[in-house]
């Protein structure tokens, strides 16, 4: 009778495991360098408003129209091509217009002339960008770029063409709270919050200040970590923040800040504490790009996490399990941008494709 109970409760636990890799069933699809992407790593993904979906790697920006990709590169001998190949992100205005970070400048697509327009630092002018390294991009109510860059945080006027530049000042409080400019983000109420190295920040244009949030240990009230890596607005209005050790959801009307762990042994606890992306889809459930710990999936009305990761023995996984991007295009499909690739998420198959580079 007992042994019959042991065979009962393998199959239960057999059915399960099938059942779960079931649910998670992937599929890659392997391009090669001249119709898929250009390399691997992917840092930031984008649908524009015209449908092309664009992909920034760590050498060359990709654009894809569903069925073939083009590559765009720096070429030293045309002044008009992007200016670095290692793209950082990928922002589009109002406007139209596609904005793309580099290692080597601030780049201005236009779809028209296939042309860019690069905006470049000069330690000899202050109206210009303050670094070439451009890490974040984002826009206000007014219409003006933010830049976020290595070594300071810079206001864009388009009309003008000139940059207002915001540095670190360690006897002005209300200064920002340090200079490399990780994350930008304009949330629902036209507040602009800035991830850096140190600290998180919330900028109020009528002030014209900067109010600052730090971890502080010994606080549970305060931030998990002080290098900000991910911010973004949910529907409810929380403000959550990704950080080097942790994720944290603030309360903007009680200030109030919940910080959020990985657990040993908990597979309904976040799978890692370096949290580089977030994202909230048009269900209302929030996703996480982790650095190692793969893709996860929180649910708020049940208050826990499911976990997507790579399996080399599972040709049908996440496509690797450190995540830099996620996008939602217009369908509903999520995009991952990954150190291994694209991993496409498809909400009503529970499927992943992978596209990659065939290096």
């Amino acid at each position: 009778m007992r042994l019959f109970q042991y065979i009962l409760v393998f199959f239960a636990l057999l059915l399960g495991t099938l059942a779960s890799a079931q649910n998670n069933s992937i599929k890659f699809i392997n391009l090669s360098i001249k119709e898929g992407l250009s390399q691997s790593s992917v840092n930031h993904v984008l649908q524009d408003k015209r449908g092309f979906m664009w992909f920034g790697t760590q050498d060359g920006l990709n654009r894809y129209d569903g069925f073939n990709y083009t590559v765009l590169k720096h070429n030293p001998s045309d002044s008009f091509s992007i200016s670095d190949n290692y793209i950082n992100v990928i922002f589009e205005d109002k406007i139209g217009n596609l904005w793309i970070g580099t290692e080597g400048g601030l780049n201005k697509f236009n779809p028209e002339t296939e042309r860019f327009t690069v905006y470049k630092s000069d330690v000899l002018a202050t109206n210009i960008l303050s670094n070439n390294s451009v890490l974040s991009i984002a826009e206000d109510s007014l219409g003006f770029l933010w830049i976020g860059t290595e070594s300071g945080l810079n206001k864009f006027n388009p009309k003008q063409e000139k940059f207002t530049r915001f540095f670190h000042n360690k006897t002005d409080p209300n200064s920002i709270s340090n200079n490399r400019v990780k994350v930008l983000y304009t949330d629902k109420s036209g507040t602009l919050w800035i991830g850096t190295d140190f600290g998180l920040n919330a900028y109020e244009q009528k002030q014209n200040k900067f109010s600052r949030y730090y971890s502080n240990i010994i606080d549970p009230n305060t931030l998990s970590n002080n290098i900000i890596l991910s911010v973004i607005e949910d529907k409810e209005g929380f403000i959550w923040i990704g950080t080097n050790d942790g994720l944290n959801r603030f309360n903007k009307i009680n200030k109030k800040i919940t910080r959020i762990y990985s657990k040993e042994n908990d597979s309904k606890s976040l799978s890692h504490n370096v949290i580089n992306t977030l994202f909230e889809d048009e269900s209302g459930s929030l996703w996480v790009g982790t650095s190692g710990g793969g893709l996860n999936r929180y649910k708020k009305d049940v208050g826990h996490f499911s976990n997507f990761q790579y399996h080399s023995n599972i040709p049908s996984s996440l496509a690797n399990n450190i995540v830099y991007s996620i996008y939602e295009d217009r369908t509903g499909t999520l995009w991952l941008g990954t150190n291994g690739g694209i991993s496409k998420f498809d909400h009503n198959k529970q499927n992943f494709q992978h596209y990659r580079n065939s290096i």
